[in-house]
């Protein structure tokens, strides 16, 4: 059977057991999204930690034809319904479900197969398209449009003003599906606590284009000692999804900078003018005062507890990164900040 447009988007959503789900087109990300939707909603949560999910690669199915038949009957150690993802089908493994197709009874796995795209006479593709335990969906390019914005919210249960969604369909529209999915989590985060549907400025905080600019804004508060600042910036850009190792590097580099103007025989103002990449304006202003403020001692212990952290951060082992960066960034801030109310206090 066919599905095209929205049968075949109310079928991912809410699937029937069948013998074999055909899911291909010219993307393979959005093909490999569909599937992840698919499986998730036919075999609900903990399927792969109960065994119930099982995959199979194309190229190994077509060295041992006899492994899909064998996973699609294997009796799960779990209850629930149990499926096998088929990686990377072709026409030629067309044989080989045929025969699934034909012995499959009710209680077997359900076969998702994804494959590239399949021209319409592709014998996958007519295999699935005219056999009544098979469904077949091709996945093509295609502009995203409100209501998909709206299905997409309304699985994080949300809901969000006209200027919000009108923002989202423009993300949607430059995004892989994959991608926008993790914005929507990330949105759903962010809104948590709050009442009323998602506004457009909480799209705008946790959008990924956001996130150069809230850097330096994190690495600015940084250098003046505004811890409450800080804290908040870095807040956000955890809901963007940003790397904890992007900030420590993007802090390291203005300090690096600092030291250059902090230990410049000739002064921070004539040291700036050699600044590579150069600071103008009130960038470099603000650097000029920074460095003034800092000293070199300060900022090269600054930088020592900063070496310390993106070690860390790089290590592999099982840190909390987000949690370490910020710990680290906010003693550097709250430490010039004391140091800054100590010294108006005298």
């Amino acid at each position: 059977m066919k599905l095209a447009g929205r049968e075949a988007e109310a079928f991912i959503e809410r699937p029937r057991p069948v013998a074999l789900v055909l899911l291909h087109g010219p993307e393979a990300g959005r093909v490999d999204h569909a599937a992840r939707r698919l499986l998730d909603a036919l075999l609900g949560p903990g399927a792969r930690e109960e065994m119930r999910l099982e995959r199979i690669e194309g190229a190994a199915l077509r060295a041992d034809p006899a492994a899909l038949a064998d996973a699609v009957r294997a009796t799960g150690f779990f209850p629930g319904a149990r499926a096998v993802h088929l990686a990377g089908a072709t026409d030629g493994l067309a044989p080989i479900l045929a025969d699934l197709l034909d012995d499959w009874r009710e209680g077997d796995a359900t076969v998702v197969a994804t494959a590239g795209q399949l021209a319409a006479r592709s014998a996958l593709r007519k295999l699935a398209e005219g056999h009544r335990q098979a469904v077949a969906i091709g996945l093509w390019p295609a502009a995203p449009d409100r209501a998909g914005i709206e299905r997409a919210l309304a699985r994080e249960g949300l809901s969000a003003e006209p200027e919000a969604a009108a923002l989202l369909l423009q993300h949607a529209a430059e995004m892989e599906p994959g991608a926008f999915d993790a914005l929507i989590e990330r949105l759903a985060l962010y809104h948590m606590g709050e009442d009323g549907p998602v506004r457009a400025e909480e799209v705008a905080a946790v959008a990924p284009q956001a996130s150069e600019g809230a850097v330096d804004e994190a690495v600015a508060h940084l250098l003046r000692g505004d811890g409450a600042a800080l804290g908040r910036t870095l807040r956000r850009l955890a809901a963007q999804g940003t790397s904890p190792v992007q900030i420590v590097i993007a802090a390291t580099r203005a300090l690096t900078q600092l030291l250059e103007l902090a230990t410049a025989p000739e002064g921070p103002e004539r040291a700036a003018a050699r600044l590579r990449p150069p600071l103008f304006g009130p960038r470099r202003d603000a650097a000029i005062a920074a460095a003034r403020r800092w000293g070199a001692a300060r900022i090269e212990a600054a930088l020592a507890q900063l070496v310390e952290t993106d070690l860390a951060l790089r290590s592999g082992r099982p840190l909390p990164l987000g949690a370490l960066a910020e710990r680290s960034l906010m003693r550097i801030a709250l430490s010039l900040g004391a140091r800054d109310r100590s010294r108006g206090a005298r």
